[in-house]
């Protein structure tokens, strides 16, 4: 399962205003490390919300915030709702956490998951 990329803002906006649910993890493209790492993370995040959320690498420089970390996001009917600064860089541990975070926005707006 290939995660799309998003390089451009028009593209953003776009799968923002179109998807019910997006995941966005927000890496340096340049930095092989952190990329292969967010990829990872993107697959198994798509595997356990594919049917509920859109997952998808977006280009760090796309965020407001500046820096280097990873930051995961999450929009609901194109609001965000969730966004998480960093990661620990251990998969199952960053999936606990996003899984803590993300589960009780999705349940609350009507998601049933078993995330």
């Amino acid at each position: 399962m290939s995660i799309p990329r998003i390089e451009r803002f028009e593209e953003l906006s776009r799968v923002i205003s179109q998807n019910s649910v997006v995941i966005l993890l927000y890496v340096d493209l340049e930095d092989d490390r952190a990329t292969g790492y967010a990829t990872r993370l993107a697959k198994e995040l798509s595997e356990r919300l594919e049917n509920i959320a859109r997952v998808y690498i977006a280009s760090r420089r796309l965020h407001p915030k500046p820096g280097r970390n990873i930051i995961v996001s999450m929009y609901v009917d194109g609001a965000m709702v969730f966004e998480q600064y960093d990661v620990f860089g251990v998969i199952s541990l960053d999936m606990m956490a996003i899984r803590r975070g993300i589960k009780p926005i999705l349940r609350k707006r009507g998601y049933k998951t078993l995330f």
